[in-house]
């Protein structure tokens, strides 16, 4: 009722995974996995719009490495957090500051990962999306998922 935001519990079972990013940085090394809910891909490379209602979970991890037979190999190991977008077409919830430009945002923490702790899109959020407001705050780049039908060649 008031757009508050749970993270679902059967993502990893239930929804599509659209790709994965590695990140490295001085921070240290994250691998960042990120699911939406059925169809919501196929919508996207249709229309180059994610339909109204979908879900996108992101989940941040950390990794492991080791030299193996294939090469320097890397991994996800534990959860670090989870976001959670919500797309909002519709603008449902107008006086919440975790919903607007078009998405509800959510964070979670690994130390308490049913607990949402945003308190504000524009800041907790929206920063890091800048460079991929051009394609809905999404980076479509790093999702083979929405770029092409599943089973296709490689460019």
């Amino acid at each position: 009722k008031d757009g508050g935001i749970k993270k679902p519990h059967d993502f990893r079972d239930g929804y599509q995974h659209l790709g994965a990013f590695t990140v490295l940085d001085a921070k240290g090394n994250e691998m960042h996995d990120t699911y939406a809910t059925p169809g919501a891909a196929v919508e996207f490379r249709k229309t180059g719009k994610f339909p109204d209602g979908t879900v996108l979970v992101k989940e941040v991890s950390g990794t492991a490495h080791a030299a193996l037979t294939t090469g320097d190999a890397h991994w996800a190991t534990n959860v670090k957090v989870w976001f959670v977008m919500i797309k909002d077409a519709k603008g449902r919830y107008p006086q919440n500051k975790l919903w607007g430009e078009g998405w509800g945002w959510a964070l979670f923490k690994s130390d308490a990962p049913n607990k949402q702790v945003a308190t504000d899109f524009r800041t907790d959020c929206l920063p890091c999306h800048v460079p991929a407001k051009a394609n809905d705050w999404i980076y479509v780049r790093g999702y083979r998922a929405l770029r092409e039908a599943p089973g296709a060649a490689t460019k």
